[in-house]
């Protein structure tokens, strides 16, 4: 009788021992399990944050930061590209995605009526952190690339721009009107990776590279597309064809509306603001997704130009563009072509507006 309970005994003691050790290890499994339920849940969320991850490595004696390494954004698609959106008045960052800002972008849409069906957010996002030592030079970790247009401040961004590269990279003037690059990306790029003291580039109705390697691991963009309310854009782009031919100008546009074709100047819808970011998105998601770099989008209201600018440089410690304040075509004559021939260009294109992606 005494062996048996002897034997109980013993075998009590043990259970106590190895219940509580089996529960130790059964708990990260456990809370793995909780944790993937909740990426799950935040992954169904409309507006989705680029993924990225940050190792801590251990530092050595020359590391003042830790090394970062990033996961593919993996976006599913373009409509799902985040939007920043910035408005000046109230120091307000908001984030929205294409496929929210496409339907609501029409004739009669203004830039706060964009603003407010977006989610407020703190600002706009952080540079990503990188190794770096005490004995290095500083490195660029963000470039502004300034996509241009008709009517949106082109002709003070222009200006600025060759007078940017000129006092950052020793580039005179190649084009008459236009610094280097702002036509043909191609040419661009390589400016964008040999100059290293600039931080902002201009350019007009061009796509990112595809097959190019990327410049850095660590360089991020900022890809700042001017907003302007359509019809507004429309007269003002009309009014520039009679500022500069006056009703000669005026009749050889409305033989050209007359066959519904492009003028290849200030009023033709492929120049416009929403058209120019449409054909841009698809070869900047490419990038994201198949080469792991970080681009970032701003959709801003174009006379906010030198505040956004002011902001960007006071966010990621950049040098202002020197000539941001500038007020190209300031003072401009009386006078406009004939509201008949605003109609045929309306008439042709403007119901393409909203078939855009």
């Amino acid at each position: 009788m005494m062996l048996k309970l002897i034997v109980i005994s013993i075998s009590l003691l043990s259970l106590m021992v190895l219940i509580p050790l089996a529960v130790e290890i059964a708990k990260p499994f456990i809370v793995g399990s909780i944790g993937s339920s909740s990426s799950i849940s935040d992954s169904n969320n409309k507006i989705s944050p680029l993924i990225e991850s940050v190792n801590i490595s251990t530092l050595s004696k020359n590391t003042t930061a830790v090394t970062t390494t990033r996961k593919a954004h993996n976006l599913p698609s373009t409509s799902q590209l985040p939007i920043h959106l910035y408005d000046t008045s109230s120091n307000t960052t908001a984030l929205s995605i294409w496929g929210d800002i496409v339907p609501q972008w029409n004739r009669t849409t203004q830039y706060l009526d964009l603003f407010q069906y977006a989610k407020t957010v703190p600002s706009l996002p952080p540079l990503q952190t990188k190794q770096q030592t005490y004995d290095t030079f500083k490195r660029r970790q963000m470039v502004v690339i300034i996509h241009c247009g008709p009517k949106v401040g082109s002709t003070t961004l222009r200006a600025a721009c060759r007078r940017n590269f000129r006092e950052t990279c020793n580039i005179e003037k190649v084009y008459k009107r236009a610094p280097k690059g702002y036509f043909d990306m191609l040419e661009l790029y390589p400016l964008i990776q040999s100059c290293n003291d600039t931080y902002h580039f201009c350019t007009k109705q061009t796509t990112w590279p595809l097959d190019v390697p990327s410049i850095s691991d660590d360089l991020e963009y900022l890809h700042m597309f001017p907003f302007r309310n359509y019809d507004d854009w429309a007269k003002s782009a009309l009014k520039q064809q009679f500022d500069r031919y006056g009703e000669k100008g005026c009749t050889k546009y409305k033989e050209t509306f007359d066959q519904c074709k492009h003028t290849g100047m200030e009023i033709d819808f492929r120049q416009y603001g929403k058209t120019d970011l449409s054909r841009f998105k698809d070869s900047v998601l490419h990038r994201m997704n198949e080469m792991n770099e970080r681009h970032h989008i701003l959709l801003y209201l174009h006379r906010d130009l030198h505040d956004i600018i002011s902001m960007l440089s006071s966010l990621y410690n950049i040098p202002m563009l020197p000539g941001s304040d500038g007020k190209g075509k300031a003072r401009r004559p009386e006078g406009t072509c004939d509201e008949s021939i605003l109609q045929q260009y309306h008439d042709c294109f403007t119901e393409n507006l909203m078939e855009l992606t």
